[in-house]
């Protein structure tokens, strides 16, 4: 009788989940497809997509040098690291939507304004640095925050296809921006990001937000919740092994993948791959993160999310090994970079995904905060290290050493994560 009740117990209780996940992604689907147009526009998508869109004709018109240009996206990167902890903070106390839309009305204002610049470079930079001030709500702290309150067996999935915005902005801005640049010119280019940061405003409006707390009722049991409100604050996750272990991997990880989006075609150029041939085989990176993002959430909603993450990252120390011994073949090459798609696809939402697994929803914000800033170290680290590696040997040998060591360490250190806590109500 005991074991017939705990059958009937355990088949209703899985009815229940299933139908969980399916009302996370009936009710949460427009919030996704909001979400994705904001990371697209946002400031890790079509601005940094872009920048070397603008490179060319910039030079070309003031004069400047391809280094003084080149230094655009140290100037980006210091205005998101000194606004996240702020934006951090103001998410948690009043939400994502309001920040998200004004913030992307900002941005849209600021691009219309690089129009302005003129000969004297600082007033680019300065320009930049705007832009990223203005735009600091459009990181993926915000839109992150809102989609996790609609999911939660569905998360992981939801996150990569929110994220994959990302990888379409990659895909369909540079070559549109191009365009635009070549029929008038590079003013236009920022008149033509403002308008497709305006365009992607609507669905954000219209349906980026949160749930009520009758939708949760409607959808979720009572602990579940009691736990969008459970987990650490900000203080209390900075003294813990799990947040720095989690933090030396996002270090690491991003160090490596933009080290090789940014010198992945001079590196294959090096290798006596054709300029054309190289353009087309990093196009391939491109395709893999998206493939990467949807994936990677996928696996988290059904294994141990750090063995799923170790496992990507493991792939990617292999695809180094690969392209140090197949350059110049163009099969082996190709294999290589798409294993660089995947880790890159894989590691903004392992970050994201695990922040809030490991430390629940009542700080995301804050908490997400400080590992975004470490990401952008690394997206500044990274690329810059390898920049001196090249001129001090001129190669890129021991920067793919240090990828490889990046990624082996990464996924080792992911992989003793152990397993998150079940987060109850305070």
């Amino acid at each position: 009788m005991l074991r017939n009740q705990l059958e009937t117990y355990d088949l209703k209780n899985e009815n229940l989940h299933s139908d969980e996940q399916r009302s996370e992604f009936r009710d949460g689907w427009p919030v996704v497809l909001a979400a994705t147009f904001g990371v697209g526009v946002g400031l890790i998508g079509a601005p940094i997509f872009t920048l070397g869109t603008f490179i060319v004709p910039l030079s070309k018109t003031f004069g400047w040098t391809r280094t003084q240009v080149s230094l655009s996206s140290f100037c980006m990167v210091f205005g998101t690291i000194i606004s996240a902890m702020f934006v951090g903070r103001i998410v948690d106390r009043f939400g994502a939507r309001r920040i998200g839309i004004i913030s992307l009305i900002l941005l849209c204002a600021a691009l219309v304004g690089m129009t302005q610049i003129t000969a004297d470079i600082r007033t680019f930079y300065f320009g930049l640095i705007l832009l990223s001030l203005a735009g600091c709500g459009t990181s993926p702290i915000i839109w992150t925050r809102g989609v996790a309150l609609w999911f939660d067996k569905n998360r992981g999935l939801a996150f990569g296809l929110t994220l994959a915005g990302t990888g379409i902005a990659g895909m369909v801005m540079p070559p549109f921006i191009g365009w635009v640049i070549a029929h008038h010119d590079w003013r236009a280019g920022y008149l033509g990001l403002a308008a497709a940061t305006a365009v992607a405003l609507i669905p954000v409006v219209l349906f980026f937000r949160e749930p009520s707390d009758r939708e949760l009722a409607d959808r979720r049991s009572p602990l579940a919740q009691a736990q969008h409100a459970a987990g650490m604050a900000l203080g209390e996750a900075l003294r813990t092994r799990r947040f720095w272990q989690l933090g030396l991997v996002n270090f690491f990880v991003t160090s490596a993948t933009s080290l090789l989006i940014i010198h992945l075609v001079p590196l294959l150029i090096g290798a006596g791959i054709g300029r054309s041939t190289a353009a087309n085989l990093s196009a391939i990176m491109g395709a893999t993160i998206i493939f990467g993002r949807f994936s990677t959430g996928y696996l988290m909603d059904r294994f141990h999310p750090p063995f799923v993450g170790c496992g990507y990252l493991l792939i990617a120390g292999l695809g180094v090994i690969l392209i140090e011994l197949a350059l110049p073949n163009l099969v082996g090459v190709g294999i290589a970079i798409a294993t660089f798609g995947l880790a890159a696809g894989a590691e903004v939402q392992l970050v994201a995904f695990m922040t809030s697994r490991y430390f629940g929803l009542k700080s995301y914000g804050q908490i997400y905060a400080v590992q975004f800033i470490l990401f952008e170290l690394g997206v500044g680290f990274g690329p810059a290290a390898a920049g001196r590696i090249f001129d001090a040997y001129g190669n890129y040998t021991n920067a793919l050493y240090l990828c490889l060591a990046a990624f082996v360490v990464g996924g080792v250190t992911l992989a003793a994560l152990g397993k998150p806590p079940k987060w109850q109500p305070n």
